[in-house]
């Protein structure tokens, strides 16, 4: 199973997803995601501008598009 990427969130705007076993069932949970301080990490990350800002983009919008 993989419910998401905790730090990429790609939808429910900034709540990060993650999955629990319970009683033999999967659960996802959701919690706060720190987008604004991501974003800062982000730019000042030694990554290319365009990878930069692809993943700004992603983490601001919840999509790719």
């Amino acid at each position: 199973m993989n419910p998401g990427s905790v730090g990429l969130a790609r939808d429910h705007g900034g709540l990060a997803c993650y999955a629990v076993i319970e009683d033999g069932r999967a659960v996802l949970r959701r919690v706060p995601c720190e987008v604004e301080r991501t974003v800062a990490d982000l730019r000042a990350a030694p990554l290319p501008a365009d990878v930069i800002a692809g993943l700004v983009r992603v983490v601001t919008t919840g999509g790719l598009g």
